[in-house]
This record gives C-alpha cells, sequence and structure tokens, in this order.
C-alpha cells in the first residue's frame, strides 16, 4: 500500500513539474514584460506538440480536447501558435504531449529547397520569418 501511494504521489509531482514547465516556456507572445524587454529575449511564436502517450482510458474531455489540437496518433506533431487558448488545452493533456518550441536553422539546406520540419521541431532551410509568412 505504501509503495502504491508513492507512485500517485510520484505522478502527481510529476504533473505538477511538467505544468510548470508549460507555464514558464508558453507564456503569451503579445504581452511584452519588462523582465523580456531588458534581457532581449523574446517569447517562441509557435509551438511543436506532439502525442508521446495514448488516450486509450482516458476521459472523454482530454479526447475531445487532443482533437481540437489535431493530434490524432502517437508520435503525430502539430505546429500551434502560442496563444493562451492553445496554452490552456495543452496545460490540460500535458501528461500526454510532448511540447517544444520550434528551433530554426535557415543555414541548413533541403535538397528540394522547401523548408522541412523534423520530428524534434527543428525547421530546416528556413527562418522564422520566412516560415511564418508561408504557414501562417
Amino acid at each position: 500500500e505504501q509503495l502504491k501511494n508513492f507512485m500517485v504521489s510520484d505522478c502527481l509531482d510529476k504533473k505538477k513539474m511538467l505544468r510548470s514547465i508549460v507555464r514558464l516556456t508558453s507564456s503569451a507572445v503579445p504581452t511584452a514584460t519588462s523582465s523580456t524587454v531588458t534581457s532581449g529575449l523574446k517569447p517562441h511564436k509557435i509551438h511543436a506538440v506532439r502525442l508521446v502517450k495514448s488516450p486509450i482510458r482516458q476521459p472523454k474531455t482530454l479526447r475531445a480536447t487532443l482533437e481540437k489540437l489535431k493530434l490524432k496518433k502517437l508520435n503525430h506533431v502539430v505546429l500551434h501558435k502560442n496563444t493562451p487558448m492553445v496554452n490552456g488545452m495543452i496545460e490540460k493533456v500535458i501528461h500526454l504531449v510532448e511540447v517544444k518550441p520550434l528551433e530554426f536553422r535557415p543555414d541548413a539546406k533541403t535538397p528540394d529547397g522547401r523548408p522541412f520540419l523534423t520530428a524534434d521541431g527543428i525547421v530546416l532551410g528556413a527562418s522564422e520569418e520566412d516560415f511564418l509568412k508561408s504557414h501562417y
């Protein structure tokens, strides 16, 4: 019984930790705080969200949230803008998904010259401005 309680509390601690990570990494873009202005860091504009755990045996509300996020299969990667609405949906299903900001490598060239998105959330062959113009 102690082992069961330990495992449950361990899972709850992991959920809390993951939620705090999403809150820290996915602050809303339109509001510029004094800390972001003074430090020179800009929050990222697009999330790469990947489904890492199956929604089987999850409540219908969580499965509906995954459908709204357009996540259908395991290891499926979807791009979403960094908005409070999307961040709230991600926070609800954080134990099922992995969230990374997009990383841009414009110097890497692809064979056909078009931008390529890897499963790790890296965009090859395009800068952030070019990618946003062509996709959003």
